[in-house]
């Protein structure tokens, strides 16, 4: 499993503990602790003021490696995340997942959804969890993507798509 943050600040909506990057802090630690504790390879990768990079591993103590680096992750960069999807994608093993986050504006979801295209054409499986934006914040913002499009590209990719609001909990919504 290869666990993609999205660290630019403009992906990042919301306040506190009801914030994009706080809920995807959440997901990649459970989704790593299901995948460490069961002996599956995991790595993790974003891009932000403090690069996050852990090497592939499983186990106990690659579990607190990745859960040290979400602890301190801040979504601070000013890389499009397209561009380290793009970079995943120089790196990746055939068959490998990669665990996406996408709650950025629309104008860069071009470009991510041509990142996401190379991924698939490296034969990678995507599992994407799309936050619904205008859910984290009190009113929409100009250029908000809509997570039905972003949904319907990912089905197009054979993706696995999960949809997150602010408020969902999130254990009843994964084991739905």
């Amino acid at each position: 499993l290869y666990i993609a943050l999205d660290l630019a600040s403009e992906s990042n909506v919301g306040q506190g503990r009801q914030a994009t990057l706080e809920y995807a802090a959440r997901i990649a630690a459970s989704i790593a602790r299901f995948t460490c504790y069961n002996n599956i390879r995991t790595r993790m990768t974003g891009a932000g003021s403090r690069n996050v990079e852990v090497d592939a591993g499983s186990g106990a103590l690659q579990y607190q490696r990745i859960l040290d680096e979400l602890a301190v992750v801040d979504s601070d960069g000013s890389l499009p995340y397209a561009s380290v999807l793009e970079d995943i994608a120089t790196r990746t093993i055939d068959g490998e997942t990669v665990l996406v986050f996408l709650s950025q504006q629309a104008g860069e979801s071009i470009a991510t959804v041509n990142a996401l295209t190379l991924l698939r054409g490296k034969r990678v499986h995507i599992f994407a969890i799309v936050f619904e934006r205008s859910s984290f914040i009190d009113v929409a913002l100009p250029g908000d993507a809509p997570a039905d499009a972003a949904t319907a590209v990912l089905q197009e990719l054979d993706a696995v798509c999960l949809r997150v609001r602010c408020g969902d909990d999130l254990v009843q919504l994964f084991n739905a």
